[in-house]
């Protein structure tokens, strides 16, 4: 990307005015990928709503390029393959982690680089493959949607423990991994809806988000994008 452009995407991660001007919407000279799972996915195939999350971010911020490349049911081992070259990328993971007992394991596997199954040490891969993709590249990392039900996929409540393991465990080795190497984290497990609003903001019963649910995502985005 241009060094003009560059400019202008660190000041918005920097929650510069002249990135942003006095308000929204704004343009931004910049190309975004948004990774994910299928709560990701599903912006480019709605499913009884009419827009996800990223729709309605670029109504307020209007990236000039924009890619989706979420898995439907992906975990974030699955991730790095489907990066492409971007300048802005947001990463969002940990309710399929969760769902599939892909272990949470340590802070110290992710430090480590290590050669094991566990969310930590999937975390590292998908955060070198990005900044192999663009050493410059601005991150946000995006803690998991509260969810539960979905059959028997998941706990029948969102509190509540999958062999042994809860979704808080996931959403805190997000937030840890974000202080870690200094990037913002759009924290959509602490503000996107506890277990009894769930329901009232969820296609289904309870893990893909109806419109008011993926609004509740975007605003939260957009702080992130602000920060």
């Amino acid at each position: 990307m241009k060094k003009c452009a560059l400019v202008i995407c660190a000041a918005a991660l920097c929650g510069c005015t002249s990135f942003f001007g006095p308000s929204l919407p704004a343009d931004v000279d910049a190309k975004w990928c948004s990774i994910g799972t299928s709560i990701t996915w599903y912006n480019s195939h709605p499913n009884r709503f009419k827009e996800g999350y990223q729709t309605r971010v670029l109504k307020k911020l209007k990236f000039r390029e924009f890619a989706n490349v979420g898995v439907n049911g992906g975990c974030v081992s699955s991730a790095p393959k489907s990066v492409v070259p971007a300048d802005v990328y947001t990463i969002e993971h940990g309710v399929n982690d969760w769902g599939k007992k892909v272990p949470v394991g340590t802070f110290d596997q992710y430090r480590a680089n290590a050669a094991t199954n566990t969310f930590y040490a999937n975390y590292r891969k998908i955060i070198e493959t990005v900044r192999k993709s663009n050493p410059d590249a601005k991150i946000i990392l995006c803690t998991p949607r509260k969810a539960y039900g979905f059959g028997t996929y998941l706990p029948k409540h969102a509190d509540a423990a999958k062999d042994g393991a809860y979704l808080k465990d996931y959403a805190e080795a997000v937030r840890r991994i974000a202080a870690e190497e200094k990037l913002p984290v759009a924290d959509f497990f602490a503000t996107c809806g506890e277990h009894d609003e769930l329901k009232g903001l969820s296609i289904d019963v309870a893990l893909h988000p109806n419109d008011p649910g993926y609004q509740r995502m975007a605003d939260e985005l957009i702080r992130a994008f602000r920060r």
